[in-house]
């Protein structure tokens, strides 16, 4: 069984709980986590441990706050603010035997780029920060999405929100090999997932009209830093040849300019917002209490 200590293999199932059945298209699998990690939600920890591989449960779980409302993820909302109900299978547990942090370690590890400890522990930190620092910035572009949703309720045009609709549907395929599920039901797929496509289309039209209102426009020095981000670490490929790649793909190339125009929107919008500077134990802490506040009053 799994120990406090230990790592384990999972995969996850997202679960209706209104028809007791998985919902197509949100499925994780092949996940490790190590059970003493900070970051791993406390009660998926409690859970799995003391599990043993092979074993399959359920368990509630809540929302992750800062959730997406541009489509990047498949995991849609699914038209409620309540935990979400998962069921996890047990791919397999293992014992940590971490081996010194010596050269001969360094070198194996990092493919020969690194021989000094030192070097290669800090080369890790600065790695760490980046993701942080990238996983905060979309917590708070998240949380700048929901207030704009909620100072804002513009209407959307029906056409938008099963525009929306039908990319979900086109995703599912092309996570299934371009084919739905035999089980796929169309008609509660996008019933369940309309709320999402509306808010997904809500915060587009606010975004355009940003845009629109303050002139907002794509320089090529933004494009060029983009590019450069792009490239930092890649000693393969240079911030030139990525940018001449994607403009030799004329729809990558807009999604690109698209990114960078939201990007600026969020700048735009942090300027003008009164934002604290919390850690993200806080943020989190406040985001669940608030998606339980909601759940309370909900009807």
């Amino acid at each position: 069984p799994a120990g406090d200590a230990d790592y384990v293999n999972v995969d996850l199932q997202r679960i209706d709980p209104q028809t007791d059945t998985p919902i197509v298209g949100d499925k994780d699998e092949d996940l490790t986590f190590f059970l003493d990690d900070e970051r791993l939600k406390e009660d998926l920890r409690e859970a799995l441990v003391g599990r043993k591989a092979g074993t399959t449960f359920r368990v509630r779980l809540p929302q992750e706050p800062g959730h997406e409302h541009e489509g990047h993820s498949h995991q849609h909302d699914h038209g409620d603010d309540e935990d979400r109900l998962y069921e996890v299978t047990v791919n397999d547990v293992k014992r940590r035997d971490l081996p010194p942090l010596d050269e001969e370690f360094v070198r194996r590890a990092s493919e020969g780029e690194f021989h000094d400890p030192e070097a290669f522990r800090e080369n890790v930190r600065k790695r760490l920060q980046k993701a942080w620092d990238e996983r905060a910035r979309e917590m708070v572009q998240g949380a700048v999405i929901d207030k704009m949703l909620e100072l804002h309720p513009v209407p959307v045009p029906e056409s938008v929100i099963e525009g929306y609709l039908d990319s979900f549907v086109k995703q599912v395929e092309e996570e299934n090999d371009g084919e739905r599920p035999e089980d796929f039901d169309e008609e509660h797929f996008r019933q369940r997932n309309r709320r999402d496509a509306e808010n997904q289309g809500r915060w587009m039209l606010i975004r355009d009209t940003i845009i629109e209102e303050e002139g907002l426009e794509v320089t090529d020095e933004e494009l060029q830093a983009f590019f450069a981000e792009q490239s930092d670490g890649e000693e393969d490929v240079s911030a030139q040849q990525i940018q001449q790649f994607y403009r030799s793909m004329p729809d990558m190339m807009e999604q690109v300019e698209q990114q960078v125009l939201s990007d600026k929107v969020y700048d735009l919008l942090l300027d003008r917002l009164d934002v604290q500077p919390k850690s993200r134990e806080e943020f989190q802490e406040e985001m669940q209490k608030q998606q339980q506040s909601h759940q309370r009053v909900a009807p």
